[in-house]
């Protein structure tokens, strides 16, 4: 299916999940992460439903770009680099 498809059948993923109390579990977790973690360390957190038509929530402690680049890092290194794969 493609993502046009998926978004035919309903509001986007951004707009999903609003109510489950995950926006509200999200943000303690950012907290705790931003108490406890030095001031140069950057972090991002998704959470996500598993399944076609899930909804997704990012929360970082840094910009957007930055995020960007970290993920397409990650992603790389997942598919490209199988001696760095991470572990399910």
């Amino acid at each position: 299916m493609s993502f046009d498809d998926k978004m035919a059948k309903g509001p986007p993923f951004w707009e999903r999940g609003h109510g489950t109390g995950v926006e509200e579990r999200l943000a303690e977790i950012g907290k705790i992460l931003g108490e406890n973690l030095p001031p140069d360390v950057g972090f991002a957190v998704l959470l996500f439903d598993r399944g076609p038509r899930g909804f997704m929530h990012y929360l970082s402690n840094c910009n957007r770009k930055d995020v960007i680049a970290a993920l397409k890092e990650l992603v790389a290194l997942m598919e490209f680099e199988p001696a760095h794969r991470v572990p399910s």
